[in-house]
């Protein structure tokens, strides 16, 4: 039924739109789970690979080295190639480079499947609203964002918290098998519903085709209000990306959690994501003021930051609540990406979401950076790291708030495609 309805260029029922692009945001949620799997394994690379926090923060990275330049790519090869074909390679990718990060006393291995897992990765964002462009009507582009972000978010506090079980449970081999099975699953599951919506036809030779990749690249990255909204985007989601990785050893070394503890506060910031996305999703629906919503975010959540890093707070409850509230007001970062779609052609969704996407996912390499400024910090070159050099590293989250906050400003609120 879904193949029938992918063929007529009218619109399909609600509830099959759903399906399909519900389908391609569980594969969102499966690469955000694998994302931020480092974390919860920090104390296992310690222990196989004697890991630094600049090591980590490099294994980390690596995600990223793929990740962002296929950006540029994906965007332009959904929108001329369609969701289907690309959202296969991508699993796969993922599922092999899951088995090859788990792979034991090979360091070059664990990075290889690291950067595997981010060339797949790089197709996920960018298909959930690719599809949600092309199968639901545009008064629920928002909302489908604010739902894949939250899926997203509870696949990252699966990552901190399941594989911290799971490891404990069943060991680091079970553990990866387990990833790689969900995969597989996925893969089957994506080949009977996900199908490219029919649009009207573009009939032109390679050589044309080349021509309109570039065109299409060239007006998004000429596009202003993409780059201002792929800061914006960044500036919000780096709190998220820094505590995803860091949070554990945060909260161990400073205000000397259990390790099950650390990872139970840290998975709050997703909880927050996964509140806040559809909550934004709607709001904006209704308030027709995007800008608006992006610095009131921004400004609150930037005063959790400072409370619980620099002041700072010390209370259990206290710091649960405001991890949780700095997810919440962070995810008016989804509003970025309805900016950047819908301040250029709706052909070129696909390559204006994932070129602010790219932008956005700057803060990941920065990872081992944050990383050398926590390790100099350490004393006697031990893993005993100090709240200040937590705090030097940190510093750099609300110094991006801010910015953002200005750079608002200059956004155009155009809340329709050209």
């Amino acid at each position: 039924m879904i193949k029938t309805h992918a063929k007529k260029q009218r619109a399909a029922p609600i509830v099959i739109g759903w399906v399909v692009t519900f389908t391609v945001i569980l594969f969102y949620a499966y690469e955000y789970f694998l994302r931020n799997a480092p974390s919860p394994m920090h104390d296992y690379f310690q222990s196989i690979y004697q890991t630094t926090p600049s090591q980590l923060g490099q294994i980390d990275a690596a995600y990223y080295w793929t990740y962002i330049p296929m950006q540029i790519i994906v965007g332009t090869l959904m929108d001329h190639y369609g969701v289907r074909k690309p959202l296969f390679l991508a699993i796969f990718s993922c599922v092999f480079g899951s088995v090859l990060f788990g792979i034991e006393n090979n360091y070059s291995l664990v990075l290889l499947g690291r950067m595997l897992i981010g060339f797949g990765s790089a197709f996920g964002f960018v298909a959930v609203l690719k599809t949600a462009t092309l199968w639901l009507p545009k008064r629920y582009f928002p909302l489908a964002v604010g739902i894949a972000t939250s899926l997203g978010m509870l696949g990252a506090i699966s990552s901190l918290v399941i594989i911290t079980l799971l490891m404990n449970q069943f060991g680091i081999e079970s553990t990866i098998d387990l990833f790689v099975l969900f995969g597989l699953v996925l893969m089957i599951t994506t080949y009977f519903i996900v199908y490219d919506k029919k649009q009207p036809a573009r009939k032109s030779h390679a050589t044309r085709r080349l021509q309109m990749i570039k065109k299409t690249i060239t007006s998004v990255l000429g596009n202003s209000q993409v780059w201002l909204a792929g800061f914006i985007g960044l500036a919000l989601y780096l709190p998220t990306q820094v505590i995803g990785l860091w949070g554990i050893p945060y909260f161990k070394h400073v205000h000397h959690f259990p390790k099950s503890t650390a990872a139970s506060i840290s998975s709050l910031i997703f909880w927050g994501w996964a509140v806040g996305g559809p909550i934004i999703g709607v709001i904006a629906e209704y308030v027709k003021n995007r800008r608006l919503i992006i610095i009131t975010g921004a400004s609150v959540a930037g005063a959790i930051l400072y409370a619980l890093f620099f002041l700072p707070l010390t209370d259990k409850s206290e710091i649960m609540v405001a991890v949780f509230l700095l997810g919440l007001f962070s995810s008016t970062q989804i509003l970025a990406f309805d900016i950047a779609a819908s301040s250029c052609k709706r052909s070129h969704a696909g390559t204006a979401v994932a070129v602010t996407n790219m932008i956005v996912m700057f803060g990941g390499p920065l990872q081992e950076f944050i990383g050398y400024i926590i390790e100099s910090s350490s004393i006697d070159g031990s893993d005993n790291y100090t709240q200040q050099g937590f705090q030097d590293a940190f510093m750099i989250m609300p110094v991006f708030i801010i910015l953002a906050c200005l750079i608002s400003l200059l956004i155009k609120d155009n809340s329709r495609y050209d």
